[in-house]
């Protein structure tokens, strides 16, 4: 991560997300002021980097969202979504939220 001055005089914050380089404007012109953004950007950016990896099973994130559901959704809708998940539960065999890929997900909903 790192600053740099176009020829409008304002300073950019470069930073790299997935491999891919992105551009932030600081909309300050002085270098302490676009200094401090960068300061603020980049732990901005480790919280969320932070936030993104948080280990949690699927068992836990699915009781979690089913308590917030169950404003929102019929009985019905809920029962679909529990017996979805024993099935998807038991198919994947209970490991971190983070663990689960794709393929994993792709092959599950072919499968059923």
């Amino acid at each position: 991560m790192f600053l740099f001055k176009r020829s409008n005089g304002i300073y950019y914050v470069y930073y790299e997300v997935n491999g891919k380089r992105k551009a932030q404007s600081t909309k300050c012109k002085k270098k302490t002021e676009a200094l401090q953004y960068l300061s603020r950007v980049t732990s901005q950016l480790y919280k969320e980097k932070e936030l993104k990896y948080m280990p949690i099973s699927l068992r836990k994130f699915f009781w979690e969202f089913l308590n917030h559901s169950e404003a929102s959704y019929t009985e019905k809708t809920l029962r679909t979504f529990k017996l979805t998940y024993k099935q998807f539960e038991s198919f994947i065999v209970n490991p971190q939220l983070t663990e689960i890929s794709e393929k994993q997900i792709f092959q599950y909903s072919i499968g059923n």
